[in-house]
């Protein structure tokens, strides 16, 4: 999150949201899809999706009318934009904004226009090959967010039979997916393959960053009261409690 702690990165965050809810339903639907996008994407492409998605009694943009509200947003500081990409959704909006999408049933329809207008090429082999590491965090990241464990799980084999790119961080993506913030409500909708992973993730970075991580804790514990107790989650929550001190607690776990 460019060098900001968590509580900087709150505080920007909330600064943000406050501009994003001032401004027009268009605008708010212009950065809604960019944020399902997630990468940067040029302005032609940005374009041809947008048309695709727009309410019928909305006209069409043009390049023109498009540059207009594109530009305002990178002003605005809603939309970054490096020199010789294209816009893409400020980061701390992206993961709020994509849930915000899901809720108003705008997603599917997000992402079949994005599939629509940047398809991912075909391999000789017959899985996709992506032309960049942003390509698969689109796609990836759409998986994720239709709790497609299946579908996550062939984007990141494709990627690997076709890449030699070797850095790539499942782990840190469900982390900044899931935990950039943190939503309760967002995790309750994931199969218990995905929950589980994501709650490995955020709990092992927060080792590494030194983050608090209390609230994701206080939904592992409600979710294990609740019936949820594979074998990895009574793991996971017995070492969470030892390492805060709580022996008492984690003892009536094991018992």
């Amino acid at each position: 999150m460019n060098g900001l702690s968590l509580p900087d990165s709150d505080r920007l965050r909330d600064a943000i949201l406050k501009l994003y809810r001032k401004q027009t339903e268009l605008d708010q639907y212009l950065l809604r899809l960019s944020s399902v996008i997630y990468a940067p994407v040029s302005r032609t492409n940005f374009l041809t999706c947008i048309n695709r998605v727009l309410p019928k009694d909305i006209h069409a943009f043009n390049v023109t009318s498009l540059k207009s509200h594109l530009d305002r947003l990178v002003e605005l500081e809603m939309l970054e934009q490096s020199t010789g990409l294209g816009p893409q959704c400020h980061p701390l909006l992206a993961e709020v904004l994509t849930r915000e999408a899901l809720k108003l049933s705008e997603f599917d329809r997000f992402a079949e226009a994005i599939d629509r207008t940047m398809p991912v090429r075909t391999g000789y082999r017959g899985g996709r090959q992506f032309s960049s590491r942003n390509e698969l965090l689109r796609e990836v990241r759409i998986g994720l967010y239709r709790n497609d464990a299946a579908f996550v799980a062939k984007q990141l084999q494709d990627y690997e039979s076709y890449s030699y790119d070797r850095t790539f961080s499942f782990p840190d993506l469900l982390n900044s997916v899931f935990n950039n913030p943190f939503s309760a409500e967002h995790l309750d909708r994931l199969s218990p393959e995905l929950s589980e992973a994501v709650l490995n993730s955020i709990f092992s970075d927060s080792v590494f960053k030194l983050t608090d991580t209390s609230e994701v804790l206080e939904w592992l514990i409600q979710s294990y009261k609740a019936g949820n107790r594979s074998d990895f989650r009574q793991r996971l929550l017995i070492a969470q409690l030892l390492m805060r001190g709580q022996v008492v607690e984690a003892s009536n776990i094991i018992s």
